[in-house]
């Protein structure tokens, strides 16, 4: 496979995750002024399953002089759910931690191998050490049907290690232990489905933080309520009006519903006069015909304009449902163009590298 399609058919899969980090706020969506951010400080009332009214408060602390974890250090956490789901959960239970190379993280981020990567990941994983939680009554133990009152971090331990293969030296070589509450929620089946290979495709924070919250909330129903201010909080965004915090999560939304997760959304007043939004998801096996028409039709333009083998349908198909139709046409345009001066020895061939090259292009903007 051409190594630039890499981003193309990155992590086509699925999975399953812990719970209570799908709910709550810990990552910095913005990078606007990260470095400010110290902490996160999130309250709600709920009712538990036996009708108890119970106040919540999820305090989140950067260590002294740090900030907060932020976008990347999201991506990266995801990347360990992944890494946890590969080696299994029983497995992972047995010693409470995993062992892999910088190597993997960054094939799964779709990075490059170099120092820059190394250190990016090196210093979020030290990010996800050293940021504390204050759990009040807020992080939910399933097993013993409890809400944890206690401050923990949700990596326990992190380290580098040097590892000589023959004449070979690694420092690429990490061992993480997680939290013993993470440990408790994996043991107890506090877990969800979830899609990795959507959320990698999403690229932006906003609409990978909606996915991974409204996939939370929608396991009972595929009609979503939350109250504007609390969702804001929930992200979390800075402080802001409910008109702030819908221009924010706008775009966010917008995504969603074009790639073809929400059915729709609306924006409303509820009382007393509170701003809400309401979210329809797409039910289970339910395909959005307005999604589906515009996937088959960018398929049926590739086949068209260049072809088709038993090999490329397949790619051809995973493209058109993950990849911004611009970009296929823009593809589609260009390989026509350089056609008609003589220069294309293999259409499809080109049109893979110049997907992938634009993918890599759009991410580092």
């Amino acid at each position: 496979m051409n190594k630039s399609l890499k981003t193309v058919d990155q992590n086509p899969k699925k999975g399953k995750v812990e719970c209570n980090f799908e709910e709550f706020p810990y990552f910095i969506p913005s990078t606007k002024n990260l470095k400010e951010q110290k902490e996160i400080i999130f309250s709600r009332t709920v009712t538990n399953s036996k009708g108890h009214t119970l106040s919540q408060e999820w305090i989140v602390r950067a260590e002294h002089g740090n900030h907060l974890p932020g976008s990347f250090e999201a991506d990266v956490k995801r990347a360990l759910d992944q890494l946890v789901f590969d080696i299994g959960f029983e497995t992972v239970l047995q010693t409470g931690s995993i062992k892999f190379s910088l190597y993997q993280i960054a094939d799964i981020l779709g990075l490059d191998h170099g120092g820059w990567t190394w250190k990016r990941i090196r210093e979020a994983l030290e990010r996800l050490k050293t940021t504390n939680i204050h759990s009040k009554h807020s992080f939910y133990i399933k097993g013993r049907d409890t809400y944890i009152d206690d401050i923990f971090t949700f990596l326990e331990q992190v380290r580098f290690l040097k590892v000589v293969e023959g004449k070979r030296t690694r420092h690429a070589t990490c061992e993480v232990r997680f939290s013993k509450y993470i440990l408790e929620s994996l043991k107890n089946h506090y877990i969800k489905p979830f899609d990795f290979g959507f959320y990698w495709s999403l690229k932006d924070p906003i609409p990978k933080r909606l996915y991974s919250l409204f996939d939370k909330r929608g396991y009972r129903s595929s009609k979503l309520t939350f109250d504007l201010i609390e969702l804001g909080r929930t992200i979390p965004l800075t402080p802001r009006p409910p008109s702030k915090i819908k221009q924010g999560i706008l775009p966010g939304l917008t995504v969603l519903k074009n790639r073809g997760y929400i059915k729709d959304f609306a924006f409303l007043k509820s009382k007393p006069m509170k701003d809400v939004l309401m979210v329809y998801l797409k039910k289970k096996g339910e395909v959005d015909p307005e999604v589906k028409e515009i996937a088959d039709s960018l398929y049926d333009a590739m086949v068209r304009h260049l072809g088709a083998s038993e090999s490329s349908e397949k790619r051809f198909r995973k493209i058109s449902e993950t990849i911004p139709p611009n970009l296929v046409y823009r593809a589609i345009s260009e390989i026509k163009e350089e056609e008609r001066d003589g220069e294309v020895r293999s259409p499809r061939g080109l049109f893979f590298t110049k997907i992938g090259r634009y993918l890599k292009e759009a991410s580092t903007t």
